[in-house]
């Protein structure tokens, strides 16, 4: 498999399809259908910070006793924390492709210090899932970055490990804020985090979950940034993420400058066996236009001169509606 090798974040991947943090990679049992499959890594499961404040706040109830949520913070915290090692470690016997522990932050005064012991337990890298929606007006303008790079500044400072940001789209200069996160250490970054997604009932008008899912147009948004940063900061390894549902998506994103590119959606509704057909098609393809290993066409349509930049930062529908004739 040496001809779909590639780097990303200092890891060595025999493919650029890393399976991504989802109910696929909860159960250690499942892990090795994925590397069978040719799987370059993958992301375990995450630890859900909000989800855990929101299970202590459950069990607390509001008692007025400081002592009893102070035990019952380090009870939940730690038990969920023992559960996502006793995984990484339980994937860490039965795999020999790069394990990568996922936390999941909302607020910069996290449990970073748990890296230490993901360390201790064999990560190969760890996986920084930042989200977080800010709508208080007292906040200042790029209070989010500054967060989201003090938060992994801090977590460079606690682990050794290759230090992975997933981030979501709502920032208003991502390739500024990637320039940042490496400036403080950070190894790559994932484009883009999917927020739980909403929708609403009209009905019963009542808010309701909306599709778990991606679709194959999700990659739109994904493939425009993973090539404006690839075109701006080159030595920054980018994994895409959202979208990519098949063959033309992975080839679609690193054509775009990604060193990877993660896989959850498609994998859910066509199993493992989805991640061997596209690595075929792969190799075809990479037959047909005569490459021999992926760094030849990587980054190849990315964002790295004035034409093809302007493509990326076109921003209006002009063009598609200057030559649009109506019925």
């Amino acid at each position: 498999m040496d001809k779909l090798s590639t780097t990303f974040a200092g890891l060595q991947l025999s493919s650029p399809i890393i399976v991504s943090s989802s109910g696929l990679t909860s159960k250690s049992h499942n892990l090795l259908r994925y590397e069978q499959a040719g799987a370059g890594a993958l992301v375990l499961k995450s630890l859900f910070e909000e989800q855990i404040d929101s299970d202590i706040e459950h069990l607390y109830g509001g008692a007025d006793s400081p002592e009893a949520m102070d035990y019952l913070m380090a009870y939940v915290r730690d038990n969920a924390l023992e559960n996502h090692l006793t995984l990484l470690r339980e994937a860490k016997q039965v795999l020999s492709i790069p394990v990568i522990a996922s936390i999941n932050c909302f607020k910069k005064d996290s449990w970073i210090s748990f890296a230490k012991e993901i360390e201790a337990a064999g990560a190969d890298a760890i996986e920084l899932n930042y989200m977080s929606i800010d709508t208080s007006f007292s906040s200042p303008y790029g209070a989010m970055e500054t967060e989201c790079i003090e938060m992994v500044d801090a977590l460079c400072k606690q682990t050794k490990l290759p230090v992975i940001v997933k981030l979501p789209k709502y920032f208003s200069n991502i390739v500024r804020l990637v320039h940042d996160l490496k400036k403080v250490g950070a190894a790559g970054v994932v484009l883009f985090n999917r927020s739980y997604a909403m929708d609403i009932e009209v009905e019963s008008m009542r808010v309701k979950s909306g599709n778990i899912f991606t679709r194959p147009e999700d990659i739109e948004d994904p493939l425009r940034y993973t090539a404006l940063v690839h075109g701006a900061i080159p030595d920054m390894d980018v994994a895409l993420s959202s979208g990519a549902h098949d063959t033309q998506g992975v080839l679609k994103g690193l054509l775009a400058g990604a060193s990877a590119v993660q896989m959850c959606s498609s994998i859910y509704r066509d199993g493992e066996g989805l991640i061997t057909h596209v690595l075929g098609e792969l190799i075809r393809w990479m037959d047909r236009h005569k490459y021999y290993n992926i760094k030849e066409f990587m980054g190849h349509l990315s964002a790295k001169d004035d034409e093809l930049s302007a493509m990326y930062l076109r921003t209006q529908f002009m063009k598609y509606y200057s030559n649009h004739k109506p019925n």
